[in-house]
């Protein structure tokens, strides 16, 4: 389908959510590919709380994802970061 001037702000979001959905399950196959094990994945922050957002990942991706309890907008993004860093500097292990 192409872009037209009957398209609102409406279509353009989703073609961006999904977007990254798709990307998300290019980089799920690529690690599987590398033979590295996703066991679980879990949903949090930003548009988690989405269910649009949701049920768009689980076609997607077609695997279940979890989302935490207490779940709200933009509160993973920090912790996350935090987590990834202390990863990359060896504070923490990756496994």
């Amino acid at each position: 389908m192409l872009l037209g001037l009957d398209h609102g702000r409406g279509h353009l979001l989703r073609a961006a959510r999904e977007g990254v959905a798709f990307a998300l399950r290019e980089g799920l196959e690529a690690l599987a590919e590398a033979g590295v094990e996703v066991p679980e994945l879990r949903l949090a922050g930003g548009g988690s709380v989405e269910a649009p957002w949701q049920q768009l990942l689980a076609d997607v991706l077609g695997r279940p994802f979890q989302v935490p309890p207490g779940t709200v907008a933009a509160v993973a993004s920090a912790p996350g970061a935090a987590l990834l860093a202390g990863i990359a500097s060896e504070v923490y292990r990756s496994h």
